[in-house]
């Protein structure tokens, strides 16, 4: 069976982070909507998407993010998505979500996840920050 968790990190200030490990697809997109939903319930609009882990997501998290992004801008906040493997990212290179979610590309230095770049405005290029 493949390994699949879904975690969260809630600062002080700030959105809550829910983190994904493993594959997001219609067996597990259903476990990461409630928890992100639950967030945004009890925190507010602002969410960080944390894909760093994630080693595949199909179309069913495209649709995930796609309603977050919704949800949160309808109440003022905004969704961050970041991002590490390539295929995450090529997919998102490929099908881009709209301008107002922040996708940040979070590169390993050492060890450490450091967010350093995202997408740029011209949909499915990549820029450093």
């Amino acid at each position: 069976m493949k390994r699949f968790a879904v975690s969260l990190e809630q600062r002080e200030s700030g959105a809550p982070r829910v983190s994904v490990a493993g594959e997001i697809d219609r067996s597990t997109v259903d476990v990461v909507r409630l928890e992100a939903n639950r967030q945004i319930e009890l925190h507010g609009p602002g969410l960080v998407l944390d894909l760093v882990r994630t080693s595949f997501m199909d179309s069913s998290a495209l649709h995930l993010i796609e309603a977050l992004r919704l949800r949160t801008s309808e109440q003022g906040g905004a969704l961050v998505v970041v991002v590490a493997t390539y295929g995450v990212r090529r997919l998102l290179e490929i099908a881009p979500p709209p301008r107002d979610v922040l996708v940040t590309v979070a590169r390993s230095r050492r060890g450490a996840a450091v967010t350093n770049g995202r997408l740029s405005p011209h949909r499915g290029q990549t820029e450093a920050a």
